[in-house]
């Protein structure tokens, strides 16, 4: 067989396969269902390092047109999730496949790095809510405008980053907001500034501000724990 001949004959395979049969619009809408059972958790041996398996990192492997029907269906990228644990690339690059109008499932996660040899910031206050900040305007600046956010999960064990994720959510309007989720994890950052600014925020005799300049009209869950 002539090499030229490969890529043909690779697709006539694939043209055989009895899925590829399937109707396109079919076969997009499995992959959306896939995705929203959630990633595996796979570990092959006892030794073995646990991987998460998701949508995003098989089907887009698999062949030339499972590749093609993914990233071309909007649906799948729509969850984006940015922190100081996940690659600015690879939001960035989910946030390029969502589109331009279809609704976004947000989640900021800010986590104190535990190795406090790999960051001169690990206990650094400051360093964690200005990555808090960084992460919110992330999303905005690559194509998630806020009239787009269709959820907010916001999880943190530093609390001065909690409160400055909620100022910026203050605000910023979110008309098609439905869904907010507000967890301040247990505080494990041992910095007197940081439980300060719990103390402060659960000080019963302090007014507190309210948590929308705005409120969102189409607000149907609001879940805040910690």
């Amino acid at each position: 067989m002539i090499a030229n001949d490969w890529p043909l004959k690779r697709q006539e395979w694939n043209n055989h396969q009895p899925i590829n049969r399937l109707p396109p619009e079919l076969l997009s809408y499995i992959f959306v269902l896939y995705h929203y059972l959630g990633p595996e958790t796979r570990q092959i041996g006892l030794d073995e390092k646990v991987t998460i398996v998701s949508v995003h990192t098989v089907v887009p492997v698999v062949c030339r047109f499972w590749r093609k029907l993914a990233i071309n269906t909007t649906a799948l990228w729509t969850f984006q999730c940015v922190g100081n644990q996940i690659p600015r690339e690879t939001t960035k690059l989910f946030l390029s496949r969502a589109g331009t109008s279809t609704p976004l499932d947000i989640r900021i996660s800010i986590v104190q790095v535990e190795d406090t040899s790999k960051s001169s910031d690990a206990n650094d206050v400051e360093h964690y809510c200005r990555l808090a900040c960084e992460s919110f305007c992330f999303i905005l600046d690559n194509g998630g405008d806020p009239s787009r956010w269709r959820s907010l999960l916001v999880d943190t064990n530093i609390y001065s980053a909690f409160l400055a994720i909620l100022a910026l959510i203050r605000a910023t309007f979110m008309p098609s907001l439905q869904r907010l989720e507000l967890y301040p994890m247990a505080m494990l950052l041992p910095h007197p500034q940081d439980i300060q600014a719990w103390q402060e925020a659960h000080d019963t005799m302090s007014p507190s501000e309210p948590l929308f300049y705005k409120p969102p009209v189409e607000l149907k869950q609001l879940s805040v724990s910690g």
